[in-house]
């Protein structure tokens, strides 16, 4: 009689009391991380500041009490009903170790207790969270986009970069409803940024280091739009006294003339000012084609060999095509080798139009695009 009283009580109250040794609250958990303590289990019950469900792309949770906040990394199904933003949440783990920093903690499973309404975004400026004033807390960052692409390496999210105060951070958003025209049209508009300060990445991109992590594009607020044209800047000049310090913190150029190649999709040469050939990286959009002319406005990067544009967007001039120029006959000796027959590739032939004969030696595959082939031009095999 006295063990099914037992079993009431504690069915009525939710849960059971957790062990003497598990950890119970934020700030426990946050000392055992840094004291690295593996296998240290942890039973808490917090607000969520981030959202878990089926569509949410996050591979992590934060939640904050009274003692603090944390983000712990998360490898449970979707929760039913989904957790959102202000939810109170039983959340059970341990701390573990993580290939994105020195130790974790990893979140085993997660109980839905009740619906709140979320906290209140801190106001914050990119030097308070550079600071680490506000890690794992939500913020609200006023500042100037200055970038603004798709991430070419988890087609889930783009990046902007916002200027606060001086200060550049980056914020991280979904990318599911966002379009080209949407995200080349943020740059150098004022906005207001509501979302998750991160210490450093639970994915990819290891080396962004604090940033913001945004839920949702309508977090995203424009207080006003960009004052002037992306293109409405200055025209890239001959750089080739400066270092490639100094060029990469030039902001951003204007370049125009023919395109000479394209490949990969958003990789464009170009005949710049009728004298220079550049190289530019498109951030976002459909490419333009072979003796297209056009502007293109990006960051300048060198290779030291040549000046080249990075995260660049482009529009078409009138007239919009010009003349091709005909095609040098050579070889890939001629390319690749000196007359000496040492390997030196010919970097004058940089950007001019040839043709090389031989045989192809194969033909294009799904690993890269079906965009290349290898051709045998007399025992030297060149990729095309």
């Amino acid at each position: 009689m006295i063990a099914c009283t037992l079993a009431l009580i504690t069915v009525f109250h939710g849960f059971a009391e957790p062990p003497n040794d598990v950890l119970t609250n934020v700030a426990a958990v946050l000392s055992a991380v840094d004291q690295k303590e593996f296998g240290k289990r942890f039973e808490l019950t917090a607000q969520a500041l981030t959202p878990f469900g089926a569509k949410c792309p996050w591979d992590v949770l934060a939640v904050e009490d009274d003692s603090g906040a944390i983000t712990m990394l998360r490898n449970q199904a979707p929760t039913n009903p989904p957790i959102i933003s202000g939810d109170i949440v039983l959340v059970r783990g341990y701390v573990d170790l993580s290939q994105f920093a020195p130790s974790c903690a990893r979140v085993s499973k997660i109980e839905h207790i009740r619906r709140e309404k979320p906290p209140q975004s801190r106001q914050a400026t990119a030097s308070d969270i550079f600071a680490g004033k506000y890690d794992s807390r939500l913020v609200n960052i006023k500042g100037i986009v200055r970038d603004a692409f798709f991430d070419d390496v988890d087609s889930q999210f783009c990046v902007l970069v916002i200027d606060s105060c001086g200060g550049r951070i980056n914020a991280v958003v979904p990318s599911k409803d966002i379009d080209h025209k949407r995200l080349d049209g943020l740059i150098n508009a004022e906005v207001s940024i509501s979302g998750l300060c991160l210490k450093t990445v639970s994915g990819i991109r290891r080396m962004n280091g604090r940033h913001i992590r945004v839920n949702d594009i309508k977090d995203i607020t424009v207080l006003q739009t960009a004052k002037d044209s992306l293109f409405d800047t200055q025209n890239l000049e001959d750089l080739r006294t400066m270092s490639a310090t100094d060029i990469a913190n030039l902001g951003r150029r204007r370049v125009f003339g023919k395109v000479l190649a394209v490949w990969n999709r958003n990789n464009v040469l170009l005949k710049h000012a009728e004298k220079d050939i550049v190289r530019v990286e498109l951030a976002n959009g459909l490419s333009p084609a072979y003796g297209d002319r056009i502007e293109a406005v990006g960051f300048p990067e060198t290779d030291l060999y040549f000046i080249n544009l990075s995260r660049s967007v482009w529009k078409a001039l009138k007239p919009t095509r010009d003349g091709l120029e005909p095609a040098e006959e050579t070889s890939a000796s001629r390319l690749l080798f000196d007359s000496a027959g040492q390997r030196q590739v010919q970097a004058s032939y940089h950007g001019r139009a040839i043709r090389i004969r031989g045989t192809v030696r194969s033909v294009p595959s799904a690993l890269d695009n079906g965009e290349r082939i290898i051709v045998d031009d007399g025992g030297v095999n060149v990729p095309i």
